[in-house]
């Protein structure tokens, strides 16, 4: 008789065995690494699945279980019907106690090949690339983070290198606007926020990516640009969008803001970029709020 265990309904390549040797259920993915369906392995005696070179090796280790001369036992082997590509499988025998009175206990049997460590690698990747993605994009906005910059850097850098266009990492501080969700609750301060980032978006170039660094701090990620002129330019149409009111609990309220602009190359790192953006910040500071100022990281021409 064939038992149906919810536990093998999986895509582990596991199989359940009588004290005997035969298959009395069965995972698809057990199945599948013998070039069979379940219907075609239940009754089925484990070692008439391997090829004859194999079957004393898993008659010794099976026996040995059963005997309970081993816990568990780990054979080598090859599938009797198999692609000459198709890896080396495994088999794990696993003593498995019956807790009820006259039933027999029974033999847990594990198939896996070479690829299991890759499938196990592809998962992994997925799952950091998920975890990557939270961390360079922010839930509220849509928009990449302070992490995603460094990426958005990186890259613009490396173009910059073969192109020879600088490119420029703009650091923009809205004063007082993270004080919105403190005074009239987190909805407000979303609404601001957002009625900024549009409002650059609308000015900024297509080659242009803005960040949001947190909640008063944009980054701005400016390629191909001319001369650092071209940097000042990027600033002046972000500098003109904040001076527009926006709406807060009914009234218009203003936030002035300052940038600190780095100016790079191919020659430069993201990590320079991202220390000079906020010095330049604080020396825009000192001429007081509203302007911004430059830092060329960049190396003055061989003369």
């Amino acid at each position: 008789m064939t038992i149906a265990h919810p536990d093998l309904q999986t895509s582990v390549a596991r199989a359940r065995l009588d004290s005997e040797g035969h298959v009395i259920s069965a995972s698809q993915s057990f199945a599948a690494m013998f070039n069979s369906d379940v219907d075609g392995v239940l009754g089925t005696h484990v070692i008439t699945l391997c090829s004859p070179q194999d079957s004393a090796a898993v008659l010794s280790g099976f026996v040995r279980v059963v005997g309970k001369a081993a816990e568990s036992v780990s054979i080598d082997l090859d599938p009797r019907l198999t692609r000459g590509d198709q890896p080396k499988l495994r088999l794990d025998f696993t003593l498995v106690h019956s807790i009820i009175p006259g039933v027999a206990d029974t033999i847990d049997c594990t198939a896996s090949d070479g690829r299991e460590q890759t499938r196990a690698e592809r998962r992994r990747r997925h799952s950091l690339m998920q975890q990557t993605l939270h961390e360079t994009e922010d839930r509220e906005s849509g928009l990449p983070t302070r992490r995603g910059c460094e990426v958005l850097l990186g890259s613009a850098v490396r173009h910059s290198a073969s192109t020879g266009s600088p490119v420029s990492l703009l650091r923009c501080d809205i004063d007082g606007i993270s004080e919105i969700a403190e005074t009239h609750g987190s909805a407000a301060g979303h609404e601001a926020v957002n009625t900024y980032l549009d409002r650059f978006a609308q000015r900024l170039r297509n080659s242009d990516s803005i960040c949001l660094a947190s909640g008063d701090t944009f980054l701005v990620v400016a390629e191909d640009l001319g001369d650092e002129q071209d940097a000042a330019g990027v600033a002046y149409r972000l500098l003109s969008a904040a001076v527009e009111p926006v709406q807060v609990a009914g009234e218009d309220r203003t936030f002035p803001m300052t940038i600190g602009i780095a100016v790079g190359d191919g020659t430069v790192t993201p990590a320079q970029m991202f220390e000079a953006a906020p010095l330049a910040l604080e020396r825009a500071r000192v001429d007081g709020v509203g302007g911004f100022r430059i830092i060329d990281l960049r190396q003055p021409p061989a003369t």
